[in-house]
């Protein structure tokens, strides 16, 4: 019977000593809802060795809670999975004390950094991103997150700010102005809600557009025009701070470089993430890739619908607004003659 009882004491502490071997050499899980999830191991994981189940056969949870570093937010197509590697490689080379994570959220691959338990550290630690040159398309986010063994299993990012309380001070005061009862349920968390989102559609400002076209800037001999059509966006407009939303269509002849074609929808997304007008919009584009590229020539068409005309003032509802703006071979009329029927009449 001893014997026995002695068996079965070393067949416990053999299966312990195997999950604790996982948690050293299986850094990578499929979690479902989120795909492949990659951990750069952090040496506080080391901590779960040899932790036993609980009794009940339930797995024992470690919950934290903290900020992390947004270094890159790609799509999900196989180029933005390598992209997100590299920017995780390029972290560990500046700074190689840093806990990297990659992961697919779908429908994004991202490459976070660090666990920083302020935003205040957070906020230092992105400063020395930025400083290195390298990565300028950086945010703070926040990160609940479920330690379980060996896995990471991200659930909810919020964009956050040091300047999230005041916004939240001043969207309860505007409510209390309307004549609202800003203590009311329904009301008691529209200032922070408001305050975040107002944060999240105004991101383009902390972001670099040029840099994000060096990024992907690649030496190519073809110079016939590349178009990016039909690229949504959603912008707020700076005289009312109320939506207008439609398509860029964009077009340039390159001269020697080329750049990845997510880049062009990403330069979009930068621009439209500020408090615009469409006219300046239109010339932001154009003049980003042109700076940056040096192509032959660069055409943007944008084509929008404006909430203040159509939920206030002359109530419009189906008028639509088309801005354009070119250089080089573009002031050629046959040029842009091409571009437009391109984009008019070229579907798949």
């Amino acid at each position: 019977m001893k014997k026995i009882a002695l068996l079965t004491l070393l067949l416990a502490l053999a299966s312990v000593g195997i999950q604790a071997q996982s948690i050293i050499k299986s850094p990578e899980r499929n979690i479902p809802g989120q795909g492949k999830v990659t951990i750069h191991q952090d040496p506080r994981i080391e901590a779960l060795i040899g932790m036993e189940r609980p009794a009940t056969g339930e797995q024992k949870v470690i919950k934290t809670s903290g900020f992390r570093i947004q270094a890159y937010a790609g799509n999900n197509t196989r180029q933005a999975k390598n992209d997100a590697y590299h920017v995780a490689s390029r972290v560990k080379e500046y700074f190689p004390e840093l806990t990297v994570y990659t992961s697919f959220n779908p429908p994004r691959w991202l490459c976070r950094v660090g666990d920083f338990r302020s935003i205040e550290e957070a906020d230092a630690m992105m400063r020395r991103l930025k400083a290195t040159g390298v990565f300028k398309e950086v945010s703070i986010v926040r990160d609940r997150s479920i330690s379980l063994y060996n896995c990471i299993m991200l659930e909810k990012e919020e964009i956050v700010s040091p300047n999230l309380e005041e916004l939240k001070s001043h969207y309860r005061s505007i409510i209390t102005l309307l004549g609202e009862d800003a203590e009311r349920e329904g009301l008691l968390k529209t200032p922070e809600r408001v305050a975040k989102a107002m944060l999240s559609l105004t991101k383009g400002y902390h972001m670099d557009p040029h840099e994000v076209l060096r990024s992907a800037k690649f030496q190519e001999e073809y110079s016939q025009m590349v178009i990016v059509k039909d690229i949504d966006f959603f912008s707020l407009c700076e005289h009312h701070m109320l939506p207008f939303y439609g398509k860029a269509h964009v077009a340039y002849i390159p001269n020697g470089y080329i750049t990845g074609l997510s880049k062009i929808a990403r330069v979009v997304d930068i621009f439209s993430h500020r408090l615009q007008v469409q006219e300046r919009m239109t010339l932001q584009i154009k003049e980003c890739i042109q700076e940056t590229l040096n192509p032959l020539g660069v055409m943007v068409v944008v084509e929008a619908k404006h909430m203040c005309m159509q939920m206030r003032g002359v109530e419009k509802q189906n008028s639509i607004t088309t801005t354009s703006d070119f250089t080089g071979a573009f002031n050629q009329a046959k040029t842009r003659e091409e571009f437009m029927n391109l984009i008019q009449h070229g579907t798949l």
